[in-house]
């Protein structure tokens, strides 16, 4: 068994680098093969870890290996067993941030570690240009206080683009005393990959929720932080600061890691990853399965769609360190981008504003983010591209461009208004 596994991550081009002396010898006594850190390329996505094979999982070698893994700095790590886990083992693997599977679902899992789905967009070129023209132009007349006549807000084009979400569906675990788990709960959730703010469904629209913001800025010092206290169960200003060797440091990343209600200190000075609490949460993942407006795959060849504004690893650690991370998923969600030009004194100004290809809403939240953001030098690519200033690289039309007509129909009440 462990020979195969470990053949079969070098025929895929990983790198292996094997050290038995990373575990004790109680814990190695149980280990077959490993631990191994491995490094490669599983499609486009860069993966990173440490394997190790054994005939079961026991809770020495779970605590041993979430230890290495956060010394180590090793985003994954993974126990590859023959026989299935007990219910016990793999709520204490999945609150200490290890994966537990068995050896002939393994290879699977790591091919399949991120899903990609397309939402089917509800309207078609005309009717977002209806939208355009008639409430958003309304929109932007009333924001400049009513000076510009409609002559002098002209709309100039639109495009349809693909945003993608960042999904999770995780399992929280809730330990007490001596890693006992007391609670576990299922969750899911989504985040734009602009900024890595959460993102929820309210009456059918998309918007950025007040809780978990702006994640994807976060430096590696901080995430490291809320690896180690998701590992340790709690951890103190002292052990947080031995391990980033500094403690002015340690101080100012818990700060801002309550403030954005990642941890939270209890009356002995501890810091715990706070509990999550979303009143109202639902997650665009669970609506646009209900909804059937899933399809599995990226969007067409030649259609649009816009890169992450930060590396996405950074989001997956992080919820990593909430609990088990069951899936990973990317949902390309269609957006309309259309451009008005304002002309005064001989001069003009283009100005973008997007509009939800699922419901016709605009997405205000959602342009200042993208205009915050990496991602605004995409956005401004298109735009050239709708006012003339740049040629398209892939034309409407041509082979495997987006279809003109959408396959679903607004529903009633759903539309615009």
């Amino acid at each position: 068994m462990a020979n195969d596994l470990l053949k079969l991550l070098k025929e895929r081009g990983f790198k292996l680098e094997c050290r038995k002396e990373l575990l004790s010898n109680g814990a190695r006594s149980k280990v077959v093969a490993g631990p191994c850190k491995f490094q490669g390329m599983v499609g486009p996505i860069p993966i990173k870890g440490l394997i190790v094979v054994a005939e079961t999982a026991n809770a020495q070698i779970i605590r041993e290996l979430a230890k290495i893994r956060l010394v180590e700095l090793i985003p994954v790590a993974i126990i590859v067993t023959r026989d299935p886990p007990s219910k016990e083992i793999e709520e204490l693997a999945g609150a200490l941030g290890v994966i537990v599977t068995q050896a002939e679902v393994w290879g699977k899992q790591v091919e399949e570690k991120v899903k990609d789905y397309t939402v089917i967009p509800r309207l078609d070129t005309s009717s977002a240009r209806k939208v355009f023209e008639t409430r958003v132009k309304s929109d932007l007349l009333g924001l400049f206080g009513g000076v510009l006549s409609s002559k002098k807000l002209r709309f100039i084009g639109l495009k349809l683009a693909y945003f993608p979400l960042r999904c999770y569906e995780v399992l929280i675990h809730k330990l007490g005393e001596d890693d006992e788990v007391l609670e576990t709960s299922k969750t899911s959730l989504c985040f734009e990959t602009a900024s890595g703010s959460l993102v929820g469904v309210r009456d059918g629209v998309i918007y950025i929720r007040d809780e978990l913001v702006r994640l994807g800025e976060l430096d590696d010092d901080a995430i490291n932080v809320l690896e180690l206290i998701s590992s340790m169960g709690a951890a103190s200003i002292s052990e947080i600061a031995e391990h980033l060797g500094e403690t002015d440091r340690a101080r100012i990343i818990t700060d801002v890691l309550v403030e954005l209600g990642l941890l939270e200190p209890d009356y002995n000075g501890l810091f715990h990853i706070s509990p999550i609490r979303l009143e109202n949460y639902v997650s665009p993942l669970t609506y646009l399965k209900e909804e059937n407006l899933l399809t599995e795959g990226r969007p067409a060849r030649c259609s649009r769609v816009l890169e992450p504004g930060f590396d996405l690893n950074k989001l997956d650690r992080i919820v990593g360190a909430f609990g088990l991370v069951k899936s990973t998923l990317n949902i390309y969600y269609p957006l309309y981008i259309g451009v008005f030009r304002k002309r005064k004194n001989g001069n003009y100004v283009d100005i973008a504003a997007i509009i939800d290809g699922a419901t016709g809403h605009r997405l205000e939240e959602l342009e200042e983010t993208i205009a915050g953001s990496n991602m605004v030098y995409q956005l401004d690519k298109i735009i050239e591209e709708i006012t003339g200033s740049v040629e398209e690289e892939c034309p409407e039309g041509e082979e495997g461009s987006e279809p003109a007509r959408p396959t679903h129909s607004p529903r009633e009440g759903s539309g615009p208004g």
